[in-house]
């Protein structure tokens, strides 16, 4: 049997190539990953809890400039036929529509303006969300108090916000119940600094 040295070097050149495009792709991904890492700093979070009150003075141009506190108070959740009992389709607006199998969450927060003119609160929620550690939903809020839609100068209104969840997990056992047991955010404000409420679920 004959060696062939010629598809032997061929090879050789081959499998060399490949990997010096895989040290070159390694070393681009780490200079990537430095440089956005220095441009981009790790984010602070900073949390409020209930009985206590965060800041937050958006300034975004031709939506809103606003200085108020606000202060997680509840968080409630409900299944589709307790929720249709308690609030009308009118205050749940976008998740008036749902399956019988969909889950909410109500939240109650209290907003305290801090400034000298009057601030929408729709305008005001437009950025907020709610999350949790490991969800994947939509994360949009609904503001449910449609008779209010101002905070007046060194007033404090309470308003409710409402959102549809996903609970199931790859584990499909009492999820409902272990999502019920976990921490749930609504978050203000995202990078640098992620202002984060922080509510615990009751279960009706």
């Amino acid at each position: 049997m004959f060696y062939n040295d010629r598809l032997s070097g061929k090879e050789g050149k081959k499998r060399t190539a490949i990997i010096v495009c895989i040290i070159v792709v390694i070393i681009a991904w780490l200079v990537l990953v430095i440089r956005i890492n220095t441009i981009f700093p790790r984010k602070k979070i900073e949390k409020c809890g209930y009985g206590q009150w965060i800041n937050y003075t958006p300034d975004i141009e031709d939506v809103i400039t606003a200085d108020v506190s606000i202060s997680p108070v509840a968080c409630k959740m409900y299944d589709r036929e307790s929720i249709l009992k308690e609030y009308t389709k009118e205050q749940l607006g976008v998740f008036s529509v749902g399956k019988d199998d969909t889950d909410y969450l109500v939240f109650t927060i209290d907003i305290k303006n801090n400034a000298q003119e009057a601030v929408s609160i729709n305008r005001l929620i437009t950025f907020f969300f709610y999350c949790t550690e490991f969800n994947g939903d939509s994360n949009s809020l609904e503001k449910m108090n449609i008779d209010i839609n101002s905070v007046e100068a060194g007033e404090i209104q309470r308003v409710q916000l409402v959102t549809s969840i996903r609970h199931d997990d790859v584990w499909k056992i009492n999820s409902r119940q272990r999502y019920a047991e976990s921490d749930v955010y609504i978050i203000m404000s995202q990078y640098p600094l992620e202002r984060r409420m922080v509510f615990y679920i009751e279960q009706l």
